[in-house]
C-alpha cells in the first residue's frame, strides 16, 4: 500500500514538473519570438553597425560569411546634420549626449559622410541582432577585412582662423576613391534602373538619397523633383514584374515607411522612389 502511495506521489510530482517546464518553455518561446520580431536585420542586404567606442563601422554581409571592419579616424572633422557644423568625430558622441539625442548625431554624421545606411550602434542593438552578430563573429568564422580610412586620400585640409590645420572628411572623395566599398553584389548584378525624386519641401533630398542607393550598388539613372509635393510618406512605385527583385526588396528594407504602389503607366524606369525626408529618418 505504501509503495502504491509513494509511486502515485512521484507520478504527480513528475507531472507537475513537466507542466511547469512546458509553461516555462512556452513563455521562453514567446519571449524569443518577440525578440525576433523586434530585430532590425531582416537579411535583405548587408547590416551596418557603428561601434561608437572604437569608431569602427562593422558591415555584416547578408550571407553572414563576411565582415568588413572600417576604422574611422577619431580626429577627423565631420559635418553634423541639423546645422551643427563640423566637429571632430570623437566629439560628436558627447555632443549628441549633451543635446539629449543619445547616439543619433554620431550615427547620422557617419551615415551622411560615408553615404551608407547604418542600422544601429553597438550599444543600441536589439537583443536578437546582438545574438546574431555575436554568433557570426565568434562561431561562424567569417572572412574579415579591415580598412583604415586614414590610409586613403579622402580628406580636405583647411586652416582655421587661429592658424590650426584641420582635416575634414570629404564625401565626394570617398565616393571617388572607394566607389564600391559598400556594394552588395546582387544589386548591380540585377541592373534594374531606379529613378529618385524629391517629393518633399527640403532641397537636395533626391541627391542625398540617390547617393545612398548608389553606394550599395543600385543603378540610379535619374535624380529630379517630383511633379508635386507628397502630403504623406515616401512612395515606391514598381513595375509588377520587378516586385520580387532583390533591388525592390532592398529598397523596401531601406524605406519601410514608404507606400508601395504598382506603376500604372509605362515609366522610363523599373522602380521609382519619391522621397519626402532625408534617408536616415526612415530607419
Amino acid at each position: 500500500m505504501a509503495t502504491r502511495k509513494s509511486s502515485s506521489a512521484i507520478g504527480r510530482t513528475v507531472t507537475v514538473v513537466i507542466i511547469v517546464c512546458l509553461i516555462a518553455l512556452a513563455g521562453f518561446s514567446v519571449r524569443m519570438w518577440k525578440f525576433y520580431e523586434a530585430r532590425l536585420w531582416k537579411y535583405e542586404g548587408s547590416f551596418h553597425v557603428l561601434d561608437s567606442t572604437t569608431l569602427t563601422l562593422n558591415v555584416y554581409a547578408y550571407d553572414r560569411q563576411h565582415i568588413q571592419k572600417i576604422q574611422l579616424p577619431e580626429d577627423v572633422y565631420l559635418d553634423v546634420p541639423g546645422g551643427y557644423g563640423f566637429y571632430k568625430l570623437k566629439d560628436i558622441g558627447p555632443l549628441s549626449a549633451v543635446e539629449k539625442k543619445g547616439e543619433e548625431l554620431l550615427l547620422n554624421s557617419v551615415m551622411s559622410t560615408m553615404g551608407v545606411p547604418i542600422e544601429s550602434t553597438v550599444t543600441t542593438l536589439p537583443f536578437w541582432d546582438r545574438l546574431v552578430t555575436l554568433w557570426i563573429t565568434k562561431m561562424n568564422h567569417p572572412v574579415e577585412d579591415t580598412i583604415d580610412i586614414a590610409d586613403y586620400p579622402v580628406f580636405d585640409t583647411e586652416k582655421r582662423n587661429d592658424g590650426v590645420e584641420i582635416n575634414k572628411m570629404d564625401p565626394r572623395k570617398i565616393d571617388v576613391v572607394l566607389p564600391k566599398l559598400f556594394w552588395e553584389s546582387s544589386l548591380p548584378a540585377e541592373d534594374i534602373s531606379v529613378g529618385v525624386y524629391n517629393g518633399g519641401e527640403t532641397a537636395g533630398l533626391a541627391t542625398v538619397t540617390s547617393r545612398l542607393l548608389e553606394r550599395l550598388g543600385i543603378r540610379v539613372v535619374a535624380v529630379d523633383n517630383w511633379e508635386e509635393q507628397l502630403s504623406g510618406n515616401c512612395e515606391l512605385r514598381v513595375d509588377p514584374s520587378l516586385s520580387r527583385s532583390k533591388t525592390f526588396i532592398r529598397l523596401v528594407s531601406l524605406f519601410p515607411r514608404c507606400e508601395q504602389k504598382e506603376q500604372t503607366t509605362e515609366a522610363r524606369f523599373g522602380i521609382q522612389l519619391i522621397v519626402t525626408d532625408v534617408p536616415w529618418s526612415q530607419q
